[in-house]
């Protein structure tokens, strides 16, 4: 797990900005932020930090937070090789091979053309790449909100995940106790408030007529976190774009098998996995209701049906309370 939070607000931004806006929607910590902007952000790896021996995380020009490729490759037990007169990293594991440019929003993932939100930078001999790149190429789970510095990448086992799970929420309500106590606030509610006033987008059901096919919803189970919701159709069934946006991966990512991800205005994405085929390209643009691949049962899938995710701010919510 990589944690990027601010010293001194390590605890209870992690804890509240992740699990109390699911398993406390009326408390949020906006009421707070303000106190911290000022720190730096860290890094925790399966909860122990990441010292970096000279470059550490920032938040560039784009809002987007920049993490050192090497140190976090290595971390995660990942090769690394940089070819300085062609400005190129190449970064292998047993299952992923990805090379990226410096300067170059394009990267090749398992010989996939994919494209990043913003340049990778070499900064004092770091290469400095997006931490949503770091969740793509090595198929983790992201849960990040750009404007608050605050992010984790899970890459527990759905054991450890369950046991995370009841330890996060044990802790959550001892750290507001404390948070209020030491902060002299009776609620949180105010800034929870403003966090849920944008306007929901309205998103297409991915399948026509495909509500009453859901085979499973999104949240915890007995296997483990799932992160979207199931439908289960015929093989071949035409996928439709939830919303228009442009396509960011289509290609194959391990246990989604064929994935679709298309990027929307207001920072949402929404993901199809497990695909038949796909009848759209990283980079290009699509509307609302296109259909852009049919449903099958590729990578980790038992029967044929559709896999649909919908992030904000790269973060899981459930696509069920935007229908």
């Amino acid at each position: 797990m990589i944690i990027i939070s601010k010293p001194g607000f390590l605890v209870y931004s992690f804890f509240i900005a992740i699990t109390l806006l699911v398993a406390f929607p009326s408390i949020s910590f906006g009421a707070i932020v303000e106190e911290i902007e000022d720190y730096e952000t860290v890094v925790f790896l399966n909860d122990s930090q990441v010292i970096f021996q000279d470059v550490t995380p920032y938040i560039d020009d784009n809002n987007r937070t920049m993490i050192p490729l090497r140190f976090i490759s290595e971390e995660l037990d990942s090769k690394v090789d940089w070819f300085p007169d062609e400005d190129k990293i190449i970064v292998e594991d047993e299952d992923m091979e990805l090379k990226m440019f410096i300067g170059s929003n394009n990267y090749k993932l398992n010989d996939e053309m994919q494209k990043m939100e913003t340049r990778p930078e070499l900064v004092d001999g770091r290469t400095m790449v997006p931490i949503r790149v770091i969740n793509r190429c090595f198929d983790l789970d992201l849960v990040y909100r750009s404007h608050q510095g605050l992010g984790l990448v899970f890459n527990f086992t759905e054991g450890q995940a369950r046991e995370r799970k009841e330890a996060v929420i044990q802790q959550v309500k001892k750290e507001l106790d404390e948070i209020k106590e030491e902060k002299g606030l009776e609620s949180l509610d105010a800034s929870h408030r403003e966090i849920h006033s944008h306007e929901k987008p309205e998103f297409l059901f991915p399948i026509e007529n495909g509500m009453n096919e859901i085979s499973s919803k999104y949240g915890w189970r007995s296997r483990g976190f799932h992160s979207g919701i199931d439908i289960a159709v015929s093989h071949g069934t035409s996928i439709k774009a939830a919303e228009s946006g442009t396509v960011t991966f289509s290609g194959w990512r391990g246990s989604y098998g064929n994935l679709i991800i298309i990027e929307h205005p207001g920072d949402y994405e929404t993901y199809y996995a497990h695909n038949a085929g796909h009848t759209v390209s990283v980079g290009q643009s699509v509307e609302k209701g296109e259909v852009i691949g049919h449903v099958g049962n590729s990578g980790n899938a038992t029967g044929s049906h559709l896999h649909f995710e919908i992030r904000r701010n790269g973060e899981h919510v459930n696509p069920l309370d935007y229908y």
